[in-house]
């Protein structure tokens, strides 16, 4: 949190700190893609003349926020400087946030349908949200627990 980040430059206790900006949330709004949402409020977009989110870009300078706080930034935009900034961090005696910006469409795909259960809204007058919740139903049955043993999910009960 920005209140940790201050906290750190205020105590000079270095931190390095590596932030992803993807615009928005991506990883969030793949989920809510492939589950026929559409990607709902995951784009950091200004209400368009049609009242959606479809207006410009909202930029958010992630490096400027961590500046005003005290912090160091590098920013780069390659995996040659993402190296060389985070051997310049490990060397620095403050606290630095290395900003990487990235593609909001590079992402790890299949997040709906494997580790991360997120349910899909039971009404909606989407017809992709609607197939995507008889999606979700017929295959919750396959979902499994990871627990301790002894436990009534470690049984397959609930």
């Amino acid at each position: 949190m920005n209140s940790e980040l201050a906290t750190a430059v205020r105590e000079r206790i270095k931190i390095t700190l590596v932030l992803i900006d993807n615009h928005g949330y991506s990883s969030v709004g793949n989920v809510s893609e492939q589950v026929g949402c559409e990607g709902f409020g995951c784009h950091y977009h200004f209400r368009g003349p049609d009242g959606k989110y479809s207006g410009d870009v909202q930029h958010h300078d992630l490096g400027k926020i961590c500046e005003g706080l005290g912090a160091r930034v590098l920013t780069v935009s390659s995996l040659d400087e993402f190296e060389k900034a985070l051997i310049d961090a490990r060397g620095s005696a403050e606290t630095t946030a290395i900003v990487v910006e990235t593609d909001w469409h590079e992402r790890v795909p299949g997040y709906s349908t494997c580790w991360w259960d997120m349910a899909t809204a039971e009404v909606s007058e989407m017809p992709a949200v609607r197939e995507a919740r008889e999606d979700y139903v017929r295959n919750k049955v396959q979902q499994r627990w990871l627990s301790t043993l002894g436990t009534d999910e470690a049984a397959g009960t609930r």
